[in-house]
């Protein structure tokens, strides 16, 4: 079974790139100490097996010396090959550590890296908890939570087995709405983000059980269904029966040495017919067992490192009892150290022979189903206990590795919506415009204008994704963040949908809807809108566009309305509305951005410098100014 405790990390210091080149540094050099003592035990393990084989040649023809040759070499062999495991996998956790510290130096700063797995998640991820917002289809896609190459759910998964990914992926699509459920998970990220050495250590201890995915399932399907073995008095029955005609075979065979062949041969003669008869129970249930080995010693490395790591205090407590119920004695760690017992690494017939004579299966079956039985709630909530840690380290490993970020302040009184200096975290960080949004009562709407490629929409998608990782309990890229919990509907990037027969105006205008009809219910609500009713013509668009606007002013919640119409301006009250834009300046025929966001509305037009900067042919450049014109005089 695996050593309990993982190899120490150096403490943390404030450069983090040296202090994960030192963590490597570290790790090397005690893993190059275990591999050494693997090369020493694996001729150790050989040596043994050789005077074995050698003490029964010599002694072959006095029987007492030459079994005992072979018993005392089959006890030295266990125990060469029991230390010549654990070396092995001291330096599995070796590798497993420096691989966990590459990711995290590959991440470092806020570098764009899927490192596991950016594809959502396949299979039925359960029910979200209590009081989540889920989000609808339009939301996933327009805040690019599945998208590639990089979207957000690649950007946070460090999970390591495919339950932990589903469970971020659902919580992702859901929201919380319960503040003090928020506050909870933002206490558990935080004590991790502040501590990298032991997160460290229990990703590392996790990332055993990558690949692991189907025997994980197996494992939580095995012991939740498998039942006690039938015929409880009859099983133990036959292992009294075998413990008694084993010792008497010994007492025999030490009175007469020269009748051992005889006396093993009748051993195996009266014990056949028994493993015949249990033979069916016997395949059933050993056969699961045989591929969780792995599972269960990394199951119990990880139970046993989360019991020794996690505080006493708030969510990570609860599980840290899960886990330290787990990894006592009776339970996973029993499991761990059963399972091998039941093949030991024989070759088929050796292991025939060694079950013939001693009804090995029915003892390790039993000393098993002791384990799986008796603990068999505990071992289910260590399972459940490692899909939610492994959801919190990675909305930990994203807070440490991303430069500039904030724990949100959740409030529960009121409506509030405030960023400073929020940016997007799909942006990379040399290229990125921070800006500031502030809504809250009786100001709910902002009107925001401004020419093409100015930054209306990545404002909109900003705002998108600071809420939805706030309402995850994750870290927002910004300087300051505070929000009431809220529902978010979002009108961003609109497409036709072949399947449902909907028109690109018509799945805009049901989207559209969905927004407006929250927003008479009365609950907290954040809706973000890019170019209402975009599909339809200028004059339908307007007058759309403001009808709808007026009536989210009537209703409930915070809007962001992006916009290219001016006349939707005019909306803008100064008290429940106001006014915000994107401008741009020409250099040269050159268009250049700032990206930052201002008050007031947009007073320039780009749409015309744009052709010319890219080569239009001057008259048809000249015709549009004068068509602009014209319209301009007409309004």
């Amino acid at each position: 079974m695996l050593k309990e405790n993982l190899p120490p990390l150096p403490r943390p210091e404030a450069d983090k790139a040296s202090w994960i080149e030192s963590c490597r540094s570290s790790v090397q050099e005690t893993s190059g100490a275990w591999r050494r003592k693997e090369a020493v035990l694996s001729y150790c393990r050989l040596g043994v097996f050789v005077l074995a084989a050698t003490g029964f040649c010599v002694w072959h023809g006095t029987p007492v010396l030459a079994l005992a040759s072979l018993v005392v070499g089959f006890v030295l062999f266990f125990l060469a090959r029991r230390y010549h495991r654990r070396t092995t996998e001291q330096v599995e956790i070796h590798n497993l550590l420096t691989t966990i510290l590459d990711e995290t130096g590959h991440r470092l700063g806020g570098r764009h890296a899927v490192i596991r797995s950016g594809a959502r998640p396949e299979g039925d991820p359960g029910k979200p908890p209590a009081r989540t917002w889920p989000l609808f289809p339009q939301e996933v896609e327009d805040l690019d939570l599945f998208a590639e190459p990089v979207g957000l759910f690649g950007l946070l998964n460090r999970t390591s087995t495919h339950l932990g990914a589903k469970r971020l992926a659902l919580d992702l699509c859901n929201p919380s709405l319960d503040a003090d459920a928020l506050t909870n998970r933002q206490a558990a990220v935080a004590w991790l983000r502040d501590r990298p050495d032991r997160r460290l250590l229990l990703m590392a201890a996790a990332a055993g059980l990558r690949d692991q995915d189907a025997g994980l399932e197996l494992f939580r399907d095995t012991v939740r269904s498998i039942r006690p073995l039938p015929r409880a008095a009859s099983h133990f029955l036959v292992r009294a029966w075998s413990l008694v005609l084993l010792a008497t075979g010994v007492v025999v065979i030490a009175l007469y040495p020269g009748k051992w062949l005889l006396v093993l041969f009748l051993i195996t003669l009266l014990n056949t017919p028994i493993l015949l008869f249990l033979r069916k129970d016997l395949l059933e249930r050993i056969r699961p067992w045989l591929r969780l080995d792995v599972v269960s010693r990394y199951l119990t490395l990880l139970s046993k490192t989360a019991a020794s790591i996690l505080p006493r205090e708030g969510r990570l407590d609860a599980l840290r009892v899960a886990f330290e119920r787990a990894s006592r004695r009776p339970a996973l760690p029993a499991l761990a150290r059963t399972i091998p017992f039941l093949f030991l690494g024989f070759s088929g017939m050796s292991h025939k022979i060694v079950n013939a004579l001693t009804l090995w299966d029915v003892h390790w079956l039993r000393a098993l189903e002791r384990s799986y039985l008796n603990h068999r709630e505990e071992i289910l909530r260590a399972t459940d206990a490692l899909t939610e840690l492994e959801v919190l380290l990675s909305l930990a490993a994203f807070a440490w590795e991303e430069p500039s970020t904030c724990m949100p302040e959740i409030q529960t009184g009121g409506e509030v919506l405030c960023i400073r200096g929020g940016r997007h975290p799909l942006i990379s960080p040399e290229d990125v415009v921070a800006n500031d949004l502030e809504l809250g009562l009786p100001m709910r709407v902002w009107i925001i204008t401004g020419s093409n490629m100015s930054g209306k929409s990545t404002f909109l998608r900003t705002t998108g994704v600071c809420i939805l990782l706030a309402q995850i309990g994750c870290v927002v890229p910004a300087e300051a963040m505070t929000l009431t919990p809220s529902a978010l509907l979002t009108d961003l990037r609109i497409r036709d949908d072949l399947g449902r027969h909907e028109s690109y105006f018509l799945a805009e205008v049901r989207q559209v809807k969905r927004i407006l009809d929250h927003s008479r219910t009365g609950g907290p609500l954040v809706g973000l809108v890019d170019e209402p009713f975009r599909g339809t013509n200028s004059e339908e668009r307007l007058a759309s566009a403001t009808a709808v606007i007026e009536a989210l002013i009537r209703g409930s919640g915070y809007f962001l309305v992006a916009t290219h119409d001016r006349q939707v301006t005019s909306l803008a009250d100064g008290e429940v509305v106001s006014n915000h834009h994107f401008q741009e300046t020409l250099k040269e025929d050159a268009l250049s951005f700032d990206f930052k966001i201002r008050s007031g509305p947009a007073t320039m037009r780009n749409a015309i410098k744009v052709l010319r900067a890219e080569g239009y042919p001057g008259e048809v450049a000249e015709r549009a100014e004068g068509i602009v014109r014209e319209l301009d005089v007409t309004d």
